[in-house]
């Protein structure tokens, strides 16, 4: 897969060369961040407000923050509209942001498809799911608490 169009809160369409993340961004700092893939089919992604409801669940589960899925949809539409790609995935990732300034970074990157997919989603696709820490014990250990 190519990335070919970025866009990032309070900033619009970004060079996808161009560096977007601080180094003390919480998504480098602690690995919190939340993310959505979806399929974009004739220039529309496949079921953005589900994808939207789901990252908007998964961020508060993490303690991003609540999100801005309006900024989202509208960081989304300018990346897909810069990508001029009918059929491609569309990313969106949130993270905390730079440590202890409490303002959100959201992303929409659009990317080409990789090779094969078709072959794969016919043939079937095997994903595994594994549920690592509780939110409550990741919430304990964020407040210097012992996880135990």
């Amino acid at each position: 897969m190519t990335l070919i169009a970025l866009a990032v809160g309070g900033r619009g369409l970004v060079d996808p060369d161009e560096p977007i993340l601080h180094v003390d961004d919480e998504a480098f700092l602690r690995s919190r961040a939340a993310f959505e893939t979806t399929r974009v089919y004739d220039g529309r992604p496949f079921k953005l407000d589900e994808h939207l409801a789901r990252l908007a669940g998964s961020a508060a589960r993490v303690e991003i923050g609540r999100i801005d899925t309006d900024e989202l949809r509208r960081l989304a539409a300018l990346a897909l509209e810069a990508a001029a790609a009918p059929d491609a995935m569309l990313r969106l990732f949130v993270t905390p942001g730079r440590d202890g300034a409490g303002s959100p970074t959201q992303v929409a990157m659009v990317s080409t498809l990789p090779g094969g997919l078709d072959e794969l989603r016919e043939r079937g696709i095997r994903l595994v799911s594994i549920q690592l820490a509780s939110t409550r014990r990741f919430a304990r250990a964020r407040r210097g608490y012992s996880a135990a």
